[in-house]
């Protein structure tokens, strides 16, 4: 069986750019990914130190 891979992208920007936003703004862009790739975002800088 398959294992699932992870990948993680650091995003930075200043405190004014609201970054859920712009990420969901910019994914709206992308096509949807196709079988059983699943794509999350999940917002919390801490858990990335």
């Amino acid at each position: 069986a398959a294992r699932p891979h992870r990948v993680r992208l650091l995003v930075r920007a200043a405190r004014a750019v609201r970054v859920p936003d712009y990420l969901r703004s910019w994914l709206s862009q992308v096509p949807p990914p196709k079988g059983s790739v699943s794509l999350a975002i999940d917002v919390d800088p801490q858990s990335f130190v």
